[in-house]
């Protein structure tokens, strides 16, 4: 499985059983890949859209910590998820990795998106202070 692939080859080799795994990943501050794996039928029917991570892949260290100096993976400020939305024209198969297609992904905030999706969980008791919050970000 040399070069890339489209996504209707990913989805065929999907339905055929040929690839099981896609990992999905941003590059970090130090020009690590870090991500995630889902299941490739899944990231062909939800996941090419957008998935998420924890912003601390984004600033670890060698030992996976989180060195100080970051205001957006701290302590004091709390982790978050960032949104990871792929681009599909970089999917290729992992030569190491039988039945493994990776794809490389832009990294968004939800403050920095221009139109946000998500909205509070109804049942949800932060519902009403988080109201506010999501008010400016629409």
């Amino acid at each position: 499985m040399p070069g890339t692939l489209s996504f209707d080859d990913l989805k065929s080799k999907v339905a055929s059983g040929e690839v099981d795994t896609v990992i999905v990943c941003i590059i970090d501050m130090q020009g690590r890949l870090m991500g995630k794996r889902l299941h490739a039928r899944y990231f062909v029917d939800s996941g090419a859209r957008e998935t998420h991570c924890c912003n601390y892949l984004m600033a670890t260290d060698l030992e996976m910590a989180t060195p100080g100096g970051y205001a957006s993976t701290s302590w004091q400020a709390g982790y978050g998820d960032y949104t990871m939305r792929p681009d599909l024209t970089t999917l290729r198969p992992v030569a190491w990795h039988e039945g493994t297609v990776l794809v490389f992904a832009t990294c968004l905030t939800i403050t920095r998106m221009p139109r946000c999706r998500s909205r509070p969980v109804p049942c949800s008791r932060r519902r009403s202070r988080a109201a506010s919050r999501w008010a400016s970000i629409l």
